[in-house]
């Protein structure tokens, strides 16, 4: 009985002889492969839409900018105030190289002071549908950048230097 109780008990599994050598690992990076080239690709396409560094300004471009009591409703609407006084453009206009944004940015800068206007007494009449987006977007640059303040009053919103 004590033989056959020896028996019955688990037979503990035996040590792997070290001094044989093991099959090395083959590599999986293989498997990934696709997802490696998926991700290159989006980090190019990425570069090519955010060309600035996320550090630059006061706070990341990616993360939603706030300005205090200013909506994206209330710029839309100075915006369309704006537009609405545009000259049509013209056809030789159209075909003459534009200036760069970081060129708006400074014209806006010298046109922009310390005292609160409203966008459609910074931009200088005439102007086309055109200067009036880069005239917008170089102000929404400069406001994120933390050079120009934004603020609502019961006429629309304002503008001045930071």
């Amino acid at each position: 009985m004590e033989r056959k109780a020896w028996l019955l008990l688990p037979v503990p599994d035996p040590e792997p002889d070290y001094e044989e050598a093991m099959d090395p690992v083959e590599p999986t990076s293989h498997e990934y492969r696709a997802a490696i080239e998926a991700l290159s690709m989006w980090q190019q396409e990425r570069d090519r839409l955010f060309f600035r560094s996320p550090d630059v300004g006061p706070d990341p471009y990616e993360l939603p900018y706030t300005l205090s009591n200013v909506s994206p409703t209330d710029l839309a609407r100075a915006f369309e105030r704006l537009l609405k006084k545009a000259q049509p453009e013209q056809m030789e206009h159209l075909s003459k190289p534009r200036k760069s944004l970081a060129d708006q940015m400074e014209v806006v800068l010298l046109a922009i002071s310390f005292e609160w206007r409203s966008l459609e007494q910074l931009v200088v009449e005439p102007f086309t549908r055109s200067d009036a987006v880069y005239w917008f977007l170089a102000l929404l640059e400069l406001i994120r950048l933390g050079q120009v303040r934004a603020r609502l009053n019961e006429d629309g919103v304002e503008f001045a230097r930071a």
